[in-house]
């Protein structure tokens, strides 16, 4: 072989190296690009999973809206008060999966309500619910405590 061709084989070795390190490089594997649709609910309270305190039914609580956002679950509820201030609410689960098609969960609110006054307020509150998930990658959540009718959303994770 004539050292001129072995030359050129060397460049062409070098020139795709070069190529593959280049693109290896420029791969990006970082960790945002995972799961990038769930949300961390900052200084928001956990669901409370406790049987016991699941039979405390408050029918004085009127769920107005739910919404989701990633694992965070906003209620809007609405009661009489003066500014609804003082207004406090505990998620409680029932610690008890139906599964079903998609599996089912049973809540309360636990709505504390000292205000006198005879006005209608509403009040949002967020709950980090990522605590009710189960296998798969949806649950209904169940609202048995709405003095409206049985209230449901569908948490997919």
């Amino acid at each position: 072989m004539s050292i001129y061709f072995k030359s050129n084989i060397m460049k062409s070795i070098n020139t795709i190296l070069l190529i593959l390190c280049v693109t290896l490089l420029s791969c990006d594997v970082g960790d945002e690009d995972i799961n990038t649709n769930q949300q961390v609910c900052i200084n928001a309270p956990d669901v409370i999973i406790d049987a016991s305190r699941y039979g405390n039914l408050n029918e004085n609580v009127s769920i107005t809206g739910l919404s989701l956002s990633g694992d965070c679950l906003t209620i809007i509820i609405s009661g009489s008060g003066c500014d609804g201030s003082s207004w406090t609410l505990d998620l409680v689960d029932s610690d008890v999966v139906s599964f079903s098609s998609p599996p089912e969960r049973n809540l309360v609110l636990e709505f504390t309500n000292t205000e006198l006054c005879a006005a209608v307020f509403e009040k949002s509150f967020t709950f980090d619910i990522s605590s009710l998930q189960v296998s798969g990658n949806e649950v209904q959540l169940n609202f048995n405590n709405s003095s409206t009718s049985l209230t449901t959303i569908n948490y997919m994770y």
